[in-house]
């Protein structure tokens, strides 16, 4: 296997170097699939690690889509119906008891 001091060179000659897109979404798959990390890719080939992570955004499955899943058990409008049920049972309980209170007292 070989080393990346083989491949040494110099900050121009790094500058310079363009990596192609099936090279790149081979090492975006590996680091989806956790065969290996950014910080790996970026020294074993010397390129900084935002890079490798816009090559994620651009050839990766899911990596910083922009797309977030919120699961929710009940929604909000459910939620505040049964609220609203509750406190008019509620009130209604209170209002029975106050006037069962009241016809008490007066007799």
């Amino acid at each position: 296997m070989a080393n990346r001091h083989q491949f040494k060179q110099s900050r121009a000659e790094r500058q310079r170097r363009i990596f192609s897109e099936e090279f790149k979404t081979k090492k975006v798959r590996e680091i989806e699939q956790q065969i290996t990390t950014i910080a790996e890719v970026s020294r074993q080939y010397e390129v900084r690690e935002g890079s490798i992570s816009k090559w994620m955004v651009k050839y990766g499955q899911h990596y910083m889509k922009g797309v977030r899943t919120i699961v929710e058990s009940q929604s909000d409008t459910a939620k505040i119906a049964t609220l609203k049920a509750q406190v008019a049972e509620l009130q209604r309980i209170t209002l029975v008891k106050s006037r069962y209170n009241w016809s008490s007292k007066t007799r």
